[in-house]
């Protein structure tokens, strides 16, 4: 006598295949599902697998099928490209300070070994406005906001001609620029001004030694470990210092200039009776005061001078040298 379960299959043994109607026959359920075959004689990418599409012989079908394999190839492509592409990036740069502390990380922008003075930087926006910043100059900027770069460069947000500083030190370099007044990325920016920059450091650990023993000098290296080693770089470091240094003649105007470019209506934030900016960037009812402000160029910022124009006021800038006479 066989035993049997609830369900009416023999206990120890295989039940049988519960059947149901598909398609006008009769398919096993649980049984595995089967692969649907091409009859005999007939093309896999015709009308068999595309009920609606046309006859296999036709010449559509053929711009069909050619076009279906131009497709699957197309994928298998970018598959065969993503699975050789690396999660990471590879570390080919390096942060010495003069301390003897070593920072590996990923170098963007421009190659090559540098020395500077560290220092570090807390904003949450503006890191244009901080590499274009004449007050970092001949600096390494150590950036805390662990995302740098998502939103590109512009030429709009520079707060002076070029990029001052002499390295940028980041936690994350962004993939990808998402931003509708971008022009570059960052990596293309730093290329062109022929600045350094290293990625994947931990910011936050530099700053905190920052702030303990005050500002550090450091050299970033594109360079490897067998052309420069740690020791030499340290070197370098401990040999370098910004003391003694004419940085306001590398940064401060060549000549006096009128400054009337105000603060665009986008960017404004003017009290009721201040002088207003329309679009082109010029002021539109002055100001009644009508001060005239000349302005030494210790560094200055454009944004200082748009302001300033925002509120009416005549600028002219002059060099540091200027007398005051």
């Amino acid at each position: 006598m066989v035993r049997r379960g609830r369900l009416g299959a023999p206990l120890g043994g295989v039940p049988a295949p519960a059947r149901a109607v598909l398609g006008g026959r009769r398919a096993p359920i649980g049984g595995g599902r089967k692969r649907l075959q091409p009859r005999p004689g007939r093309d896999p990418f015709g009308p068999e697998l595309a009920p609606n599409g046309p006859p296999s012989g036709s010449a559509s079908a053929s711009a069909t099928r050619s076009r279906s394999r131009s497709v699957a190839s197309a994928a298998v492509s970018r598959e065969a490209a993503a699975s050789t592409r690396k999660p990471w990036r590879d570390r080919t740069a390096r942060l010495v300070l003069s301390d003897g502390s070593v920072f590996s990380g990923s170098g963007f922008g421009a190659e090559g070994t540098v020395v500077a003075e560290v220092v570090f930087n807390t904003s949450l926006t503006g890191y244009q406005e901080v590499l274009t910043d004449p007050s970092y100059f001949g600096q390494f900027v150590v950036f805390t906001l662990p995302h740098i770069g998502n939103v590109g460069v512009n030429a709009l947000d520079s707060e002076s001609t070029r990029c001052h500083l002499k390295g940028a030190v980041v936690r994350h370099l962004s993939e990808n620029v998402s931003n509708y007044r971008s022009d570059s990325p960052l990596h293309d920016y730093l290329v062109d001004q022929g600045v350094v920059g290293i990625a994947g450091v931990d910011t936050r650990e530099v700053t905190k030694k920052l702030r303990v023993e005050g500002s550090l000098v450091g050299v970033i290296t594109t360079e490897t470990e067998s052309q420069k080693s740690n020791e030499q770089l340290k070197k370098m470091a401990s040999e370098w210092s910004i003391l003694g240094k004419d940085l306001i003649g590398e940064v401060t105007c060549s000549e006096p200039y009128e400054w009337s470019e105000a603060t665009e209506d986008e960017w404004a934030f003017n009290l009721p009776g201040d002088a207003q900016a329309h679009g082109n960037g010029k002021v539109s009812n002055g100001n009644k005061l009508g001060y005239r402000v000349v302005a030494y160029d210790y560094g200055i910022k454009r944004n200082i001078l748009r302001r300033l124009a925002s509120h009416g006021c005549s600028v002219t800038v002059v060099p540091a040298s200027y007398p005051a006479e």
